[in-house]
């Protein structure tokens, strides 16, 4: 099976222990280096929108967060990472990537070389296509981006603007557009964006969520994942194009929030073999079971859709309204392009506000669970996995 890309959140080590980096970033290897060509920082001036690629690194933010996560092969784990976002408005609010704050319990937010951090609150996310709008308690207006509206077209000069590998240090590098429309099935093991384009503006792990730039300092995209060297050839790199991150934002401006409340990652069959016999916390002794791939879930917003159904960290959604979510172990190719956040979104999208029916697997007890989201039929057992 194809190795997914690797979403570009930066995961911070937890102090007490060697860190081990969690699923996605555990299959693919990312490169050492920082990326830095062109590197531009301006001192700090007052608000308004940016015009050139020297005001860009006023309107670009680090962001930290923390809280916990449950992870395939560890159990609960600290969800503490960096990852990058753009303001988009004077009064503080900005954009980044889902992943980037999914699961977290506290966010902060640094401006420049400010070493205090600013408080930000989520005001809403799209899971499916990888963005969240955040509200930055700024004290004074503040410089920001406007998106791109010209023609995203192969050639085109972009350049990539955030913190990666956890550097407090700006970073803009360098590139052009390869593709204007990436359609590579991949992909939508990690998220299934409206258009994605391609491009070689060099991002690493710490730039989810950071702007894909032209030389005005326009929005062209919202960069969020990169292959590594996942085809023996060179890293490819993506981002959510303009055309297709401003209506949701809009939308989410506007209190239409298009989530369940997951966290959630790629989950094939064969990982069930990496789960720990008994997940920390876990109140049951059985082994992890081995059965069908699907949707993990590492953590799940407390008051939303998913928590009020009765889904749980650790879960791995299998079925949504009878549409299977994973890969069958059997398919020698497995049809990724129609599994995983493919499939999820498109149930979603078609869903609306109406009930969805669920199935999932709790893995410490091996128990098969089938309920409803946004139903009156809560999470109860059903079988056991095989």
């Amino acid at each position: 099976m194809s190795t997914p890309p690797i979403i570009s959140t930066r995961r911070l080590p937890p102090p007490s222990r060697t860190h081990r980096p969690a699923l996605l970033w555990r299959r693919v290897a990312l490169a050492a280096g920082v990326a830095g060509t062109g590197l531009l920082t301006v001192a700090c001036g007052g608000g308004g929108a940016v015009s050139s690629l020297d005001g860009v690194s006023l309107a670009t933010i680090r962001i930290e967060v923390d809280g916990t996560i449950v992870e395939p092969d560890e159990g609960e784990s600290p969800n503490e990472g960096t990852g990058s976002g753009f303001f988009i408005s004077a009064d503080g609010q900005a954009v980044t990537n889902n992943h980037v704050v999914a699961g977290a319990g506290t966010i902060e937010v640094f401006l420049g070389d400010d070493p205090d951090p600013y408080e930000a609150s989520v005001v809403g996310v799209s899971e499916c296509n990888d963005l969240a709008l955040l509200d930055v308690a700024v004290d004074d207006d503040v410089a920001y981006l406007e998106w791109f509206t010209g023609d995203i077209r192969a050639g085109l000069d972009v350049y990539s603007a955030g913190f990666p590998l956890g550097d407090p240090e700006f970073t803009l590098s360098r590139g052009v557009v390869n593709k204007a429309h990436a359609s590579d099935p991949v992909l939508v093991t990690v998220a299934d964006a409206d258009r994605s384009i391609e491009h070689d503006a060099n991002i690493q792990g710490g730039s989810s969520g950071g702007p894909l730039v032209d030389a005005n300092g326009r929005v062209v995209g919202v960069n969020y994942a990169g292959t590594g060297d996942t085809y023996g050839v060179t890293e490819q790199f993506f981002a959510i194009a303009a055309d297709a991150a401003e209506p949701v934002v809009e939308r989410l401006r506007n209190g239409d929030d298009e989530s369940l409340g997951l966290n959630t990652s790629e989950f094939p069959v064969e990982l069930f073999d990496e789960l720990p016999d008994e997940l920390p916390d876990s109140s049951s002794d059985a082994a992890a079971p081995e059965g069908p791939s699907g949707l993990w879930v590492a953590g799940v917003t407390e008051g939303g859709p998913a928590w009020s159904a009765g889904i749980e960290p650790g879960d791995v959604l299998t079925t949504m309204n009878g549409v299977a979510l994973g890969v069958n172990p059997g398919d020698d190719e497995p049809d990724l392009g129609g599994r995983f956040y493919a499939a999820y979104c498109e149930v979603i999208r078609t869903a609306g506000n109406g009930a969805i029916a669920i199935e999932v697997v709790r893995t410490p007890t091996g128990e098969i669970l089938s309920g409803e989201i946004n139903g009156d039929r809560p999470l109860a057992r059903s079988g056991t996995a095989p």
